[in-house]
Formats: C-alpha cells, structure tokens, sequence
C-alpha cells in the first residue's frame, strides 16, 4: 500500500469523495434555484450522479426536495405580488389552475362515469339524454 493508486480504491476514499460531490452539487442546486443540469454542471457532476444519489439517498433526496420547493414558494410569491399589482395574465394563470373547483376552465375534464356539477348544469337534461351524451363521448374508450 503507501501509494497513490491504492489510496484512491480505498472504502474511506470514495466515501469521502461521494459526499464532497453531494455537498457541492446541493450548494449550487440552492445556487441555480433548482435547476438539475446547471447545478451538476457547476458542481462537475454527471446527471447521472445526481438521479443516482436522488434515487438511493432518502436524505440526499429530502435536502433537494427543500431546495426546489423554496424555488416553487420563491415563483408563487412572485406571482402573487404580480397579482396584487394587477396584472391580468397573473390573474387569469392563477384562476385557471388554483381555481378549477370554481369553475374556472379552458376545457372540461371528464372523467368516466361522472360530470360534476360545477361544470356543467345538468338539472335540465333528462336521464336518457345524459346517457347518450356519455355515451357519445367515451365511445372511443369502449
């Protein structure tokens, strides 16, 4: 032993290795707010080693998980104070995906078997009508 080839196959080593590689590659995922290829670039990491260490370390895991939902509560803050200062699209972007349950929609989403109230007013439509328009639409899927 005593050489550097042999150092370098050591358990200890590559242990050692693992976790400054780790280490570098969630300061520059916090760095890029998220970002998985510009943080493995910056830390000289493969995408392969982070999806690896993603997969295989629950704690790995948990420290980018946080990373990237501080990156998810940074953009909604943005989009909420864009929101209070008016803006239009900000408003309609947040209607059309925080508000579905109040009927906001660009499209209707079916879900087989069932039509929910707020989408459509159904009171009017008679039992068999309402049949052969499920019918209509799912006959594809038959």
């Amino acid at each position: 032993m005593g050489y550097k080839s042999d150092t370098l196959k050591h358990p200890d080593y590559e242990l050692a290795r693992t976790n400054r590689r780790k280490k570098s590659l969630l300061k520059n995922l916090a760095k890029t707010q998220g970002i998985i290829s510009f943080a493995c670039k910056k830390a000289k990491v493969s995408r392969d080693f982070y999806y690896d260490k993603y997969k295989t370390d629950p704690e790995f895991r948990k420290e980018c998980d946080n990373i990237i939902e501080t990156q998810k509560d940074a953009v909604e803050a943005g989009l909420l104070k864009q929101i209070s200062d008016g803006n239009m699209t900000g408003i309609i972007f947040y209607m059309k995906t925080k508000c579905k349950d109040r009927g906001y929609v660009e499209r209707i989403e079916h879900v087989r078997g069932a039509i929910r109230k707020n989408e459509i007013d159904l009171s009017k439509i008679s039992p068999e009508l309402l049949e052969q328009l499920e019918s209509a639409l799912f006959k594809d899927e038959e």
